[in-house]
């Protein structure tokens, strides 16, 4: 190519381009086959006043490609250039190319304009093709790898772009479409944890019911099976609120998953499927037994509903929200810790008997003549000192509380919870110690410590029972190990029964 053609396609220079053809009206003819027509060359550069004269003086340039596959269009869409796309889009069939050729064209990889759009997500652009006369055969093209736009969506996190495709284009068909993996765009979201668009798919109305939210890959996995291979590995935020959604939609695993025409024996009628939410299963011999699940009191239910909104309040709230409530925490913790070990007043430095005529100036005010060393001075007057431990022993512990759940999916939690028992120990028997008489006050601190070291060892009595179960889920004991976590599961306070997933994962 001339290097001035060139430096007037870079810069969009009209002028130099008329100069060019006066001298030599064929020199754009003369632009070697191997190398970029000047075309590409203003496209690339985004240059549209240039880019529509040599479309008028050379429309055939439109369907050139370079040596990856890509014609103008192609680069067009990519770079978000609509003037340009437009352009193109306005080739009329009595030229060289029609517009819907330009559309459904396909590089190397088997990628139209439409899908490099997406992949960029350029929103105008997209809203061009798709409102184009060729929308129809364009929104359909799938790449070399079987990917529809909409896969690529999800693939490359354009929630927007999927959006506009999904409320402008109205297809079943393209909605469950597969891949090459035969995944699905649920099983897309799901996968990369994507939970605005997995909440856009199951709770936007004019998606949840045409989507195939059971359909099964390539490797027999539904969405929901994904989703406990990746909490089996890590935890994340909202992978609560994604269990939720799921659950609502109607999702299952695919053991769970019962054919229609399935029957027993050919004389008892197909097995009902049972929600695995409701109750647990054991599958013998493709055969669906429910496992008769205890009733739960009505106390069990109302703490699963608090758990629940507690854990979904905290994952709905931002880092610098949760962050600025752990320094609140312990802050109150380190407070109250110091007040319940040194409360007002202090404590007595020696031992005064009433045998002994030595009377501090403490033990005369307060009307006692016996003390001793190490016990409160504010314990003689003890409903002052009771309502004083009550309330900071509550502020104490519930900041730990709050400690725990802010930390909750941070790494070596077993440790640290270790460390916070161990804390509220010292601060228990600090408390018992300073008290000079058993009475209310020491019972209340052993209850409220009793209950908060009890609902740690809990979580520790599922983690045994978790590795029994993994250890001797091929023996012939393995189901009796799964009753007995299945039962703890369905005790456990912790949202959406976690522990039975990570068992039914199993």
């Amino acid at each position: 190519m001339d290097q001035r053609l060139f430096d007037a396609a870079q810069t969009g220079n009209l002028e130099l381009l008329e100069e060019l053809l006066t001298e030599d009206r064929l020199i754009l003819e003369k632009v070697p086959l191997c190398s970029e027509t000047p075309l590409d060359i203003a496209v690339l550069a985004g240059k549209t006043e240039f880019a529509k004269e040599v479309i008028r003086l050379k429309p055939r340039f439109a369907t050139e490609v370079n040596k990856d596959g890509s014609s103008p269009i192609h680069v067009a869409s990519a770079n978000g250039y609509v003037e340009i796309v437009k352009e193109l889009l306005m080739l009329t069939n009595n030229q060289v190319v029609g517009s819907c050729n330009l559309c459904c064209h396909k590089d190397i990889e088997g990628r139209t304009a439409l899908h490099c759009a997406v992949i960029k997500g350029r929103i105008g652009v997209i809203r061009e093709l798709i409102n184009s006369a060729c929308s129809s055969d364009c929104v359909r093209q799938v790449t070399a790898r079987n990917e529809t736009v909409l896969h690529l969506c999800i693939k490359n996190n354009q929630f927007e772009a999927l959006k506009v495709l999904l409320e402008s284009v109205d297809d079943d068909e393209l909605l469950n479409a597969k891949d090459r993996g035969g995944n699905t765009l649920l099983h897309l979201a799901i996968s990369k944890r994507h939970y605005q668009i997995i909440e856009y798919l199951l709770l936007n109305q004019a998606t949840v019911n045409r989507l195939q939210v059971n359909a099964k890959n390539s490797l027999n996995l539904t969405a929901s099976d994904i989703f406990d291979l990746l909490l089996s590995s890590s935890c994340e935020i909202h992978d609560i609120e994604i269990r939720e959604t799921l659950r609502n939609a109607g999702a299952e695993r695919s053991r769970d998953i019962i054919p229609n025409d399935q029957q027993v024996g050919g004389a008892i009628p197909p097995t009902p499927v049972i929600s695995s939410q409701d109750v647990p299963t054991v599958h013998q011999d493709h055969v669906t037994i429910p496992i008769q699940e205890p009733i739960m009191s009505r106390a069990t239910k109302v703490l699963k509903d608090f758990s629940k909104e507690i854990f979904g309040e905290i994952e709905n709230s931002t880092s610098e929200t949760r962050n600025a409530l752990m320094v609140v925490a312990v802050l109150i913790a380190t407070i109250t810790y110091q007040g319940g070990i040194n409360p007002p007043g202090g404590v007595w430095q020696d031992h005064k008997h009433d045998n002994n005529s030595t009377i501090t100036a403490n033990s005369t005010a307060l009307g006692y003549t016996m003390h001793h060393a190490g016990k409160a001075v504010m314990v003689y007057e003890h409903l002052c000192f009771i309502l004083f431990m009550v309330f900071n022993t509550v502020g104490f512990f519930t900041s730990l509380i709050i400690i725990s759940l802010l930390t909750s999916r941070f790494p070596l939690k077993a440790w640290l919870r270790l460390a916070v028992i161990s804390m509220a120990t010292a601060f228990g028997c600090g408390v018992c110690f300073i008290a000079s008489f058993s009475g209310c006050i020491k019972i209340f601190l052993l209850l409220f410590f009793c209950s908060a070291v009890l609902g740690w060892y809990y979580w520790w009595i599922e983690k045994i029972a978790l590795v029994a179960l993994r250890r001797l889920n091929n023996s012939e004991n393995g189901n009796y190990f799964q009753r007995i976590v299945q039962f703890i599961a369905s005790h456990s306070f912790r949202p959406n029964n976690a522990v039975q997933d990570e068992v039914q994962t199993r």
